[in-house]
């Protein structure tokens, strides 16, 4: 039996709608900035994810109900650039460029328009320390060891560099100078011994972390390589190439394979399984390829503007994307199952009640000649367990479906109250009647999540799993 458990999709009302489309669709979406969103973070334990936009904030989402927990004000500021031509010029700066999580969850980096490199308490919002300055950052990674942190662009002398900080002690270890191109991305090999730079003419730079040694250079062949990223495995690691998504030996820097159908990437994601690799691009989509079949990739399409940014949440199930008009949207991964229930956001200031969750059972389909029979819709009866429900009003919810090929469709199902009716109580005890948006599904059966509130008005969410056939 397939488990049904939380969507990420559940959010308030007034801040987030969900999608009404069966696939390939987003479950969920919210106006994240009111400016461009350069870069998302899931958090280690998928409790949190992070925006970071050109507002010159980082922002910090509850993942179960896209509630802000907190937002920092992280890079605004005021920049003396010196002088030109005997006049002053003080550069007004706020924008982050590049966000990410420790391995440990316990504090996030940021870089920005300010060019400090900033590291912050997650559990507090406090501005735990700062690294030092780095002039026109691009992008910054944690080694999954947590014991450094790398970060590229122009250093204090405006020279092209990639410099690694030892995390703990608060200092820089080493300055690499990359003149020969200018760096965009940065990414360290899942077992922290190399770091990998990409920038422009189809460079990808690869270094020993301790040592700050050339390991091997990468011709990508694209004009500019704006993303890098490692296999969860340390084998391979993806870029962008001529006109296609190129996967490269580690250890060779050979192609190995290559991945078609999209012209730009501006950020490249592995799920944590190594078996998809997600891609962000200028024209408003968000593509995922099956790595190993190199199939045509999955087209996500929902944004309306240049789409910046992705990150797979840790369990592999949900993509999170963002795009240049401060928008977020989470995605149904294909082929896994559906997103799961991150853990509770325990004590954060500001996080919202944890829903408490119920159990629904399916007690049948509504049949023609029931008082409750709709032509138009598919109608189940799903029954509450012991205890005392009145009172209790359905709010929302998000539905799945296993279609006639054996895959997934997530969408949505009841999205306003009027498709489910006022709870009520028979001799076998409290139920109401949930209608899916349609009588045309290609599935056999199907689950629903369901957001409720409580006679005493806590918030809830039941998940149920029944046949509509």
């Amino acid at each position: 039996m397939h488990p049904l458990v939380l969507l990420l999709a559940l959010a308030a009302p007034s801040q987030v709608t969900t999608e009404d489309a069966p696939t390939v669709k987003p479950i969920a979406t919210w106006k994240g900035a009111e400016q461009t969103i350069c870069e998302l973070a899931y958090s280690p334990d998928g409790r949190l994810l992070a925006t970071a936009d050109d507002d010159g904030d980082v922002k910090l989402w509850h993942a179960a109900t896209h509630a802000l927990v907190r937002t920092l004000k992280s890079h605004k500021g005021r920049i003396d650039r010196g002088e030109i031509d005997g006049v002053k010029n003080v550069e007004v700066v706020g924008g982050v460029e590049s966000i990410a999580f420790a391995p440990d969850g316990r504090t996030l980096a940021s870089i920005g328009g300010d060019s400090k490199i900033k590291l912050w308490d997650v559990a507090t919002g406090a501005l735990a320390k700062t690294l030092g300055e780095f002039r026109y950052s691009r992008s910054l990674a944690f080694s999954p060891d947590g014991a450094l942190l790398a970060v590229v662009g122009n250093n204090a002398d405006d020279r092209h560099a990639l410099c690694v900080f030892d995390v703990k002690g608060g200092r820089k270890v080493r300055q690499i100078q990359a003149d020969e191109i200018d760096v965009f991305a940065v990414a360290f090999s899942p077992d922290s011994s190399l770091v990998a730079a990409s920038g422009d003419k189809g460079a990808v730079l690869i270094y020993d972390a301790k040592t700050g040694k050339p390991a091997r250079r990468i011709n990508t062949g694209a004009p500019t390589t704006l993303a890098v990223a490692f296999a969860p495995d340390g084998k391979t690691l993806a870029a962008k190439g001529a006109g296609c998504i190129a996967i490269f030996d580690a250890k060779t820097g050979r192609e190995a394979s290559r991945l078609e159908g999209l012209d730009s990437a501006l950020d490249l994601k592995f799920s944590p399984d190594g078996k998809r690799l997600a891609a962000s691009s200028r024209d408003g989509a968000v593509r995922i390829w099956d790595v190993a079949s190199r199939k045509e990739p999955v087209d996500y399409e929902g944004h309306e503007d240049i789409v910046r940014t992705v990150a797979f949440a840790p369990d592999g199930r949900t993509l999170a994307s963002a795009d240049k008009a401060g928008v977020v949207k989470l995605w149904a991964v294909p082929g896994v199952g559906g997103p799961t229930v991150p853990a509770a956001v325990s004590g954060a200031p500001g996080a919202p009640p944890d829903p408490t969750p119920l159990a629904l059972r399916f007690d049948g389909i509504v049949r023609p000649g029931e008082a409750e029979y709709n032509r138009e819709r598919t109608s189940v009866r799903l029954r509450f367990g012991p205890g005392r429900w009145a009172g209790t009003v359905v709010r929302s919810s998000v539905v799945w479906g296993d279609g006639n090929q054996g895959q997934d469709h997530w969408g949505q199902g009841a999205g306003e109250p009027t498709f489910a009716s006022k709870v009520q109580e028979d001799v076998k005890g409290a139920f109401f009647i949930f209608s899916l948006n349609g009588v045309d599904w290609e599935s056999n059966r199907a689950g629903a999540l369901i957001r409720l509130t409580l006679p005493d008005g806590k918030p809830a969410v039941a998940t149920a799993l029944f046949p509509i056939r």
